[in-house]
């Protein structure tokens, strides 16, 4: 008996355990600020665009230091191998005269620089067209948070127009409870038949299966909804259904304005734009390959022996030299026009993407203007279904009350009722979709 009860003690310790572990796990309910700052923080993919554009401000700090002069430095030690000195003896006289002795340890030590005087302009025209790549980098962090940001919202607002359908559906389950309790009194009352209450209870069923799917549904998207933000597996979160500025009206302008508000703010145009200026650039590096170079040079030498003294010495001695030097490679005259060439069909492809990029912009905005005025008007025939609606079904409830309608009528005008709630619902939300990829189209989804 001691024994049972201890494992009962136990059982019920673990179950209280439970319990304090499942209150602690509460649900942190979000608004969409606070969705859209936790995406853009942790979004990976923001991250690598940054690492791309850190890496094209890094590649203009290398082309920076080809302006600088180049400095190298060397030394080394030389074992030579036994030779004979080179001697002379004077004619008449005994006496050897020895004029290069042998001395077989050489030691060398070298310091260049040479600085580039005129190279065509190629290294400044590198840099240029390398700053220009570094900014388009930069513009791509803009156009893919508009992106990230615009991904945010629309899983966002999808969670919405998933828990307003439930909503609808919870009424629309008690209604259809009510008429389940009414038919089975109006069969006891012997004005109902039981297939009537059957088609109720079908009614029911079908609602409850719907309730079911969209619960499904919700768990899926807010499951996506939390890696979209970067948060911890298993972290339970939710959206603010009341938060008053989810469908604030917004001010609309022409869709000519919203043309020119796109070319001029989105990050992709103007990443093209600096690329196009990139293209450019590079098409005058490659001719200035046709041009001689001019260079300027220096060496400090300290060696023993040094080979510029004769005789050669046992100590270590230091001589330099400078000079200027002109160099030209003549054969790029017939090999680097087809390089010209290439960098010139290379700019003018460029040119052509970046055209190509204003149109689709244009039909990108025309269509998201033309689908976000759509759903206004869906919006507002909405709102005229519901009253038609709500109207036919006190109709059809009262006349069937009062059994001078079928059950048919009634169960046909509560699901018209429903549809048109779930179509306001819906729309009202897919308005505000439009809206943000209206503001997406033309780089502003701040």
């Amino acid at each position: 008996m001691y024994q049972f009860k201890k494992i009962q003690l136990i059982l019920i310790l673990f179950f209280i355990a439970s319990l304090l572990h499942c209150f602690a796990q509460t649900t942190k309910v979000l608004t969409l600020d606070e969705a859209i700052k936790a995406g853009v923080d942790n979004s990976k993919q923001l991250k690598i665009s940054m690492s791309k554009a850190n890496l094209a401000s890094e590649k203009s700090k290398e082309y920076e230091t080809d302006l600088y002069p180049s400095i190298k430095a060397s030394a080394g030690y030389t074992r030579l191998s036994p030779v004979s000195p080179f001697t002379f003896e004077f004619p008449g006289s005994t006496t050897v005269y020895t004029f290069f002795p042998v001395y077989l340890n050489a030691y060398s030590s070298q310091v260049s620089a040479i600085e580039p005087i005129y190279t065509g302009m190629r290294a400044k025209y590198t840099l240029e067209s390398q700053h220009y790549l570094e900014q388009a980098a930069k513009f791509d962090i803009d156009k893919d948070k508009t992106d990230v940001i615009f991904n945010i919202i629309n899983a966002y607002l999808n969670i919405y127009k998933i828990k307003a359908s439930e909503a609808l559906i919870d009424q629309n389950i008690d209604e259809i409870k009510q008429h389940v309790n009414e038919t089975e009194n109006y069969e006891k009352q012997g004005t109902a038949i039981h297939n009537d209450v059957l088609r109720v209870d079908l009614q029911l069923s079908n609602a409850e299966f719907t309730k079911l799917d969209l619960q499904n549904s919700y768990e899926a998207a807010i499951y996506d909804l939390g890696i979209l933000l970067g948060m911890p597996e298993g972290s339970h979160i939710d959206i603010d259904t009341n938060e008053v500025s989810l469908f604030s009206i917004k001010e609309i302008k022409s869709k000519e304005d919203y043309i020119k508000d796109a070319i001029n703010n989105r990050g992709d145009v103007k990443a093209m734009e600096s690329r196009n200026k990139a293209s450019e650039t590079n098409v005058l590096v490659t001719k200035g390959a046709s041009l001689p170079q001019v260079n300027l040079g220096a060496d400090y030498y300290l060696a023993n022996p040094n080979q510029r003294l004769i005789p050669p010495d046992d100590i270590f001695k230091a001589t330099w030299d400078a000079g200027i030097y002109l160099s030209y490679d003549i054969s790029s005259l017939y090999t680097n026009k087809h390089k010209i060439a290439q960098a010139k069909i290379q700019q003018e492809q460029t040119q052509d993407n970046y055209n190509l990029l204003l149109d689709n912009i244009k039909m990108e905005v025309n269509q998201s203007y033309t689908a976000y005025k759509e759903s206004q008007q869906k919006i507002d025939l909405s709102k005229k279904t519901i009253v038609q609606a709500d109207e036919n079904y006190r109709t059809m409830h009262s006349r069937y009350t009062n059994h001078i309608a079928l059950l048919s009528d009634l169960l046909d005008a509560n699901i018209s009722l429903l549809q048109a709630k779930m179509n306001l619902a819906l729309s009202t939300a897919d308005a505000e979709v439009a809206y943000y990829k209206l503001m997406k189209a033309i780089g502003n989804t701040k």
